[in-house]
């Protein structure tokens, strides 16, 4: 599939001294759902911003629809739409109103209006004032102001923060149906890891700046598999070991249980009818969990 957005040895600093990204090389391809995952602090809304022109960055190398973001801002900015940090509203006037001002802004058909509306379920609301609505009904808003212009790219900071559990599973349902109804291509920021396996089909990790990983959601599950953890428990662990440690990576995590690495579900049976043989008493045999948390531990340096 063709890359959307593209970076080559981005770099940036606010200042001389203190750099924010190192050497960032993204690849976003066209109807991805792209998740930026990173910390507080990673350097997440400083690309973003980047890649919408608010900053501007030395010797940038940004491609985007196969443009230079340099030479071609404005023609590459009316095919984005996107969500930084807090929505502006105006809160006295209601869901309507604030389309109203935003679709004489972007020149669109009246009729973009209730399209929208219906895309992010505010039909019923679009007469409330905005201050009558909850958070989650705020960030629906805005990202229904920012498909006004029917985008090809949606670029959302943080879509979920501070939501309650009701509000982020609703922006996780708008999010993969303008990809799979409407076939957006999304940029989203999160520092949710939860939310990655939900709805992600691509995934950037960044830290202090630099891009640790990026490939398939796929990609990272597999990793994630590979370090999943075959727990055994038996009577005698020190027998085991002779048969276990030239195949795999073995620690002893208690007095009979040992934590085996590298191993697939096929080698499950074999080992076991193996140690069986050797007269060894098995208590529990059982793979344990990695989770998304752990990988992410394990992949950015402490």
């Amino acid at each position: 599939m063709t890359n959307i957005i593209e970076t080559k040895d981005l770099n940036f600093g606010f200042s001389p001294s203190v750099r924010t990204l190192h050497h960032l090389n993204l690849q976003i391809e066209s109807e991805s759902i792209y998740c930026f995952l990173g910390p507080n602090g990673a350097g997440k809304t400083t690309t973003l911003r980047i890649l919408l022109g608010l900053l501007k960055a030395d010797h940038q190398r940004i491609s985007i629809f196969g443009q230079h973001l340099n030479s071609n801002r404005l023609a590459i900015l009316k095919r984005i739409g996107s969500l930084i940090e807090q929505p502006s509203l105006y809160h006295h006037l209601t869901g309507h109103q604030n389309l109203e001002l935003y679709r004489l802004t972007f020149r669109c058909d009246q009729k973009r209006i209730p399209e929208v509306l219906s895309i992010t379920g505010l039909s019923e609301a679009r007469h409330q004032l905005v201050k009558t609505y909850s958070l989650g009904m705020k960030q629906r808003l805005a990202i229904a102001l920012a498909l006004l212009h029917d985008p090809e790219l949606l670029i959302l900071d943080e879509p979920t923060n501070g939501l309650d559990p009701q509000g982020i599973i609703e922006i996780r349902g708008l999010i993969k149906q303008l990809k799979e109804e409407f076939h957006k291509t999304i940029l989203v920021s999160s520092h949710l890891l939860s939310e990655v396996e939900k709805i992600a089909t691509h995934v950037g990790i960044l830290h202090k700046g630099c891009l640790l990983f990026q490939g398939s959601s796929r990609s990272l599950m597999e990793m994630k598999s590979e370090n999943t953890a075959f727990e055994l428990e038996l009577d005698a662990p020190e027998k085991a070991m002779p048969h276990l440690e030239n195949s795999f990576n073995v620690r002893k995590i208690s007095e009979t249980t040992l934590s085996i690495t590298g191993m697939t579900k096929e080698q499950v049976p074999v080992l076991l009818a193996r140690l069986v043989k050797q007269d060894l008493r098995i208590y529990r045999a059982a793979f344990g969990t990695c989770s998304l948390e752990d990988l992410f531990l394990d992949i950015i340096p402490s």
